[in-house]
């Protein structure tokens, strides 16, 4: 009788085990691949919870055993992430070769400012990987890690990526924060240079592009003599920039003054990546003109979609949208939307646009000579940007920390 007794408390211990959910299963005692399938479970749920979108979030973590011990290796920038892990492993012995990053290597400067007019930030460490984004002079940034000559960094937009040695400089934090204080211009003309001279003649310092950022040091003439990150100095005109102060602060940009800086892209070639007057793809540009009206969007087309105010999803609604609203396009999978393409509405049924080349206006209108059916036949929706912008996921520069 005592035999069965033990016997049936003993099938009961294992169907209560059997019930115990992954959130709060204990690692096991013998180290086997399950358990490396247990935490690997945990490993994404975490992942999944702070940084769905690898875009804007790293957290590249993996298990396996080694010597029958637990390893856990990879690197994130997100302590909270980090904590979580941490937690659900709970006192279970395991080993640590997770890297928090900002790294440790840089000796104190987690932070940069970029030092040219326009840097490509790559995908993977090297010349040849996927133009990802840009950044633009005087963006600030923060350095994660470093590999070779390439270094890990993350934009104001949240955007991570590579960027090559030399297209920026590193600040210790106090720097960084003594730079956000001091008085700055932002260059408004498209494209423009710094030159070595106050005649703005002579050898060139550096190529510029909108939204440039300086400190500046005093004006001369028709010129205004400007800092560059590196402590470089050259004379800019000075109707081309304008202060920062009197950018920001700024209440409302009108409709028409984001339409007339969107028109004087028109021509401009696309770029995969792009996110400059030089060249840019479709979310580069909204992006571009937005931010020349102090206004930071997301970088991509399919993360624009989720900020603004939804106006319509109905192209034949589109006298319900404003000039400066942006349209997007793309297609509907199964219960969700694929956005691949977004434009500036002009009016009149017209949008600007990155596209098909180059920047451009093209119709919605099967009645009109520039009409472009593929557009019409993938609209998916129209977002408003500005009407309580800063309080419908569009961030204001006035009010971004990586600016103030």
């Amino acid at each position: 009788m005592l035999k069965n007794r033990l016997c049936l408390g003993a099938i009961l211990i294992m169907l209560l085990a059997c019930k115990q959910s992954p959130e709060i299963q204990k690692i096991p005692e013998t180290k086997t691949a399950a358990e490396v399938e247990v935490v690997g479970g945990w490993i994404e749920t975490i992942k999944n919870q702070f940084a769905p979108d690898k875009r804007v979030a790293l957290f590249d973590i993996s298990a396996k055993m080694n010597d029958e011990k637990l390893v856990l290796s990879g690197d994130t920038n997100l302590l909270k992430a980090y904590n979580a892990l941490v937690e659900k492993l709970n006192d279970n012995t395991w080993i640590d070769s997770i890297q928090l990053l900002p790294s440790n290597d840089f000796k104190g400067k987690p932070y940069g400012l970029i030092n040219i007019s326009t840097c490509n930030i790559r995908a993977e460490p090297r010349h040849s990987s996927e133009l990802s984004t840009q950044a633009i002079l005087g963006t600030p940034i923060k350095v994660y890690k470093q590999q070779g000559g390439w270094f890990y960094i993350q934009t104001p937009d949240g955007y991570l990526g590579w960027l090559n040695e030399g297209t920026f400089i590193m600040l210790t934090e106090e720097d960084f924060n003594i730079y956000k204080l001091k008085e700055k211009s932002i260059f408004i003309a498209d494209m423009g240079r710094v030159f070595e001279q106050s005649s703005l003649k002579g050898n060139t310092i550096r190529d510029l592009s909108l939204g440039n950022i300086f400190v500046p040091i005093k004006k001369t003439g028709k010129s205004i003599q400007v800092s560059l990150p590196d402590g470089q100095s050259g004379y800019v005109p000075a109707d081309q920039l304008i202060s920062w102060d009197e950018w920001i602060n700024r209440v409302n940009s009108t409709r028409e003054e984001i339409l007339s800086t969107a028109k004087s892209l028109l021509g401009r070639p696309y770029l995969w990546g792009g996110t400059s007057s030089k060249g840019m793809d479709c979310s580069g540009f909204t992006k571009t003109v937005f931010f020349a009206h102090h206004m930071i969007l997301p970088r991509d087309a399919s993360q624009q979609v989720n900020v603004g105010e939804l106006i319509t999803t109905d192209i034949n609604e589109l006298m319900k949208v404003n000039p400066g609203d942006l349209l997007f396009f793309g297609r509907k999978e199964k219960d969700r939307e694929r956005v691949t393409h977004v434009g500036i509405y002009l009016g009149k049924d017209r949008m600007i646009h990155s596209g098909d080349g180059r920047v451009q206006i093209q119709s919605l209108n099967p009645e009109h000579s520039d009409y472009i059916a593929k557009r019409r036949n993938s609209f998916l929706s129209a977002r408003d940007m500005l009407t309580n912008s800063s309080k419908n996921g569009v961030i204001r520069v006035s009010e971004s920390p990586w600016y103030q």
